[in-house]
């Protein structure tokens, strides 16, 4: 959020530090007026109730994001640890940044989509979504938009201009994998292909199986290939498998 030039409201209360949910009042909210909200989209508490409640207050009516419309909207399994939360941070970035600045979204991550209950929407692969059009009931609920946003996805042959840096470093990942397995080395030239359009730099390491598992062990990588478990275990155990002990990767 920081790269996408946004501040959370709530940082100053110390909720960044908690990395985890926290409750906070209608009353600090209005008082805030945020530019943008995010939307977390939970099966037990949608989108669709969220709005409904903010768009039926005469109070919440007021606020500046609600009135312009410009809410990311994050399905919640992509909004907690998990394998989904990376790409989720990168299409989160890209939308704020559409939302904000203007700046078109990637072809590559974003499709227009219009839905049978009369909304239109930009989402991404993550399962991220930006309303463009808000379906039909809540079109005579909700403000008319003020500042409605405009929403365009450009071709994802627009790359960045160079590589970036950081301190002067170039930010560069150590991509390692097994050199006789065809599937490794056709996911990484993907993989190289789409951070390059970030500006980052992929280094792969084709390795023979015992150093590539000796790598993976120690922790010698950035990026590298593995397997599930499935099935109730995932996302979060074998998340929470990747820890450290005595500077080695329990993996």
């Amino acid at each position: 959020m920081t790269s996408a030039g946004v501040h959370n409201m709530f940082d100053e209360t110390g909720i960044d530090e908690l990395k985890s949910f926290a409750t906070v009042t209608w009353e600090e909210i209005l008082t805030e007026d945020p530019d943008l909200l995010i939307i977390v989209d939970a099966g037990w508490n949608t989108k669709s109730h969220k709005l409904n409640v903010m768009c039926d207050d005469t109070e919440l009516r007021t606020l500046t994001s609600l009135k312009n419309q410009k809410f990311v909207i994050v399905p919640f399994s992509a909004s907690t640890i998990g394998v989904r939360l990376g790409e989720a941070a990168l299409h989160l970035s890209q939308a704020v940044r559409a939302l904000t600045l203007g700046a078109s979204l990637p072809q590559k991550d974003w499709i227009f989509v219009e839905g049978d209950d009369g909304s239109k929407i930009a989402r991404a692969w993550s399962g991220l979504s930006v309303y463009m059009k808000l379906p039909t009931d809540l079109q005579s609920l909700c403000p008319t938009p003020v500042d409605p946003p405009t929403i365009t996805i450009a071709p994802t042959s627009e790359r960045l201009t160079g590589l970036r840096r950081r301190d002067g470093e170039l930010l560069e990942l150590d991509f390692v994998f097994l050199e006789d397995n065809p599937v490794h080395r056709a996911i990484e030239d993907d993989v190289r292909d789409y951070l390059a359009l970030q500006g980052i730099a992929v280094r792969p390491r084709a390795m023979k199986k015992d150093d590539y598992n000796a790598a993976v062990a120690a922790g010698d990588f950035h990026l590298a290939f593995s397997e599930t478990w499935g099935q109730p275990y995932d996302p979060h155990a074998y998340v929470s498998s990747f820890r450290f002990d005595n500077g080695e990767a329990d993996v």
